[in-house]
């Protein structure tokens, strides 16, 4: 296998990798009769990516042979290697790509300027083909769109962000935070996008797709990388989301991500109205210990006072309600009914209760 990279070519073969890199801890190496691949599926099975590169998209190709020759190296040695900089860019005029004798070595060799020549000896491991058990044309909707389009939209997530639900809906998909159905704190983020910023957008039914973000960023920045058209093929929650982008028969890239099924589909979390009565506790449990305007001074310093919105009786949480703080309560609304101000009570120890001819079982 001896393959021959320009620094078009080479551009395009470094993006693949730095992409495949963002999935999985090995790259997968295939190279059949009429075309190479990369391949590589994440730690959880959950996302499976190919690049398959036509004889044509190099300036040379030999040694194809009609047995399939698999390998494997590290996907972290692959992006250190084939890591694109501006200054490699400058520098670098041609790659070329082969296995040593023994074909237990790839040999990548970088041919600079001034005739200097970089060259690496990776030792490959044999494996087995790396498939995954899908199939495009059986999706019941597709959707086409600018790689751009979905790099904008995908940037209103936060980075931390870990699943991405896509809602289909008839003219219009919606793309929103998943947002598990026990948590009502979280926020929602909810970016629609009308059918007619897509390309093509055939939609076989409406579903919610719940996929992981990471990778489906990672299939996204490929995409905008080469500047091409990204198709979005699915049927229903539970199947596989297929992402793939194309170019004139050159190279071909698949992305697969598996969708979580339907009874794991998001609810959005109830929204509990605030009631104007927050102003004056700091909670449902709480009473303040503070007056909440100057109609109600404190008397001195040492004195605890505490002030009770007659209209708000009813906000009062159970553990407060005391014979004596109830009592409190109607002395407000009697003062208040008489057009009189009613600045503060200092709180009493318990003992006082007995003036009120309160029996200990009412207290």
């Amino acid at each position: 296998m001896k393959l021959t990279f320009l620094i078009p070519e080479l551009k395009v073969f470094t993006r693949a990798v730095s992409a495949l890199g963002k999935l999985g801890d090995e790259l997968y190496f295939e190279c059949s009769p009429h075309e190479f691949s990369l391949r590589c599926v994440n730690s959880s099975r959950s996302a499976f990516a190919v690049v398959f590169f036509s004889e044509c998209f190099f300036e040379k190709a030999s040694g194809l042979t009609e047995v399939a020759l698999r390998f494997k190296l590290s996907a972290k040695t692959c992006c250190k290697i084939f890591k694109q900089t501006t200054a490699w860019v400058k520098v670098v005029q041609k790659c070329k790509m082969r296995l040593d004798e023994n074909n237990d070595r790839l040999i990548v060799q970088f041919f600079q300027r001034h005739g200097i020549v970089k060259t690496y000896n990776l030792p490959i491991i044999e494996c087995e083909s790396l498939e995954a058990v899908y199939n495009v044309e059986d999706a019941t909707s597709q959707m086409t769109i600018s790689s751009k389009v979905v790099g904008e939209i995908l940037s209103n997530f936060r980075p931390n962000q870990t699943e991405v639900t896509m809602v289909l809906q008839e003219g219009e998909c919606v793309f929103q935070n998943y947002v598990a159905d026990s948590d009502f704190s979280a926020i929602l983020t909810h970016v629609p996008i009308s059918s007619s910023e897509f390309d093509i957008y055939r939609l076989g039914e409406e579903c919610d797709l719940t996929f992981c973000l990471k990778d489906f960023r990672a299939a996204v920045a490929f995409g905008e990388s080469m500047n091409s058209i990204v198709s979005v093929h699915c049927s229903r929650p539970g199947k596989p989301l297929v992402l793939t982008c194309t170019d004139n028969n050159r190279f071909k890239a698949h992305f697969v991500l598996a969708s979580l099924p339907s009874a794991h589909t998001p609810k959005q979390p109830p929204v509990h109205p605030i009631s104007n009565t927050s102003s004056h506790f700091k909670s449902m449990n709480t009473v303040s210990a503070t007056p909440s305007s100057s109609k109600y001074p404190r008397k001195n310093a040492n004195s605890t006072c505490l002030y009770i919105n007659p209209e708000l009786k009813w906000a009062v949480s159970r553990p407060f309600c005391t014979p004596l703080l109830m009592l409190m309560v109607d002395l407000i609304r009697l003062c208040d009914e008489h057009n009189s101000y009613f600045s503060s009570f200092d709180v009493k120890p318990l003992s006082t209760v007995a003036k009120y001819n309160l029996t200990p079982s009412h207290v």
